[in-house]
């Protein structure tokens, strides 16, 4: 009898610790209403605000949910042919919080930073082949695979590699379950390489073996 009170109150202590945030999407009403969700441990309610250009338009989304901490907070953009991604995500730790939508950084249009990245862009895939390499400019200084998938009643993909700031990078994944579509985000970085095409560096290479020779 001992246990199952001690059961029923320890059951009751963590139900009171679930963190309950609201669950919502939307692409016009910034200010999404939705059922609500208990958070896992290490996570905070969030407000993630993702704008995506490609040669077919803008579409922007917000989505309200559980983030883990890691992924709260941060800001990024990232730059593949065509188009670009920018993402802002907002947390809140107090209960039934609602957190602010979250402002989107602004256009990555400043300078050339000297790494290079491979790029390819393929819509309704969830993978693409780079052919070629693009220049990264600002503070995206590392290069990104991401495969956006959207599962449910409707069904779309997105797949491309560009430049990308470290901050995304560090997101890892993301997963969306609302309104009856699984959206799913999957980034995969590493470091940029020296922003010089094969095709320009492969003549310095020779100049620099006949210097050497000449020496």
């Amino acid at each position: 009898m001992l246990l199952v009170a001690l059961f029923v109150l320890t059951s009751l202590v963590t139900t009171g610790r679930a963190l309950s945030c609201t669950k919502c999407s939307s692409s016009t009403n910034p200010n999404c209403t939705g059922g609500t969700v208990n958070c896992p441990d290490e996570n905070q309610c969030s407000t993630t605000h993702i704008e995506v250009i490609t040669q077919n338009g803008t579409s922007t989304n917000i989505f309200r949910s559980c983030s883990s901490v890691i992924q709260c907070n941060r800001t990024g953009s990232s730059t593949f042919p065509g188009g670009s991604l920018r993402m802002a995500i907002s947390c809140c730790i107090n209960g039934s919080c609602s957190p602010y939508i979250p402002i989107l950084p602004q256009y990555n249009t400043t300078a050339q930073n000297g790494k290079s990245c491979s790029q390819c862009l393929s819509i309704n895939s969830e993978q693409c082949t780079p052919d070629s390499s693009m220049l990264c400019t600002g503070n995206e200084t590392n290069c990104m695979r991401l495969a956006r998938t959207d599962i449910g009643y409707q069904t779309s993909a997105l797949a491309f590699q560009g430049c990308a700031t470290e901050s995304i990078c560090k997101l890892t994944s993301q997963v969306f379950k609302t309104s009856g579509i699984t959206t799913t985000y999957n980034y995969i970085c590493n470091g940029a390489s020296l922003g010089l095409h094969h095709g320009a560096l492969m003549p310095l290479i020779v100049f620099a073996l006949l210097l050497k020779l000449l020496l």
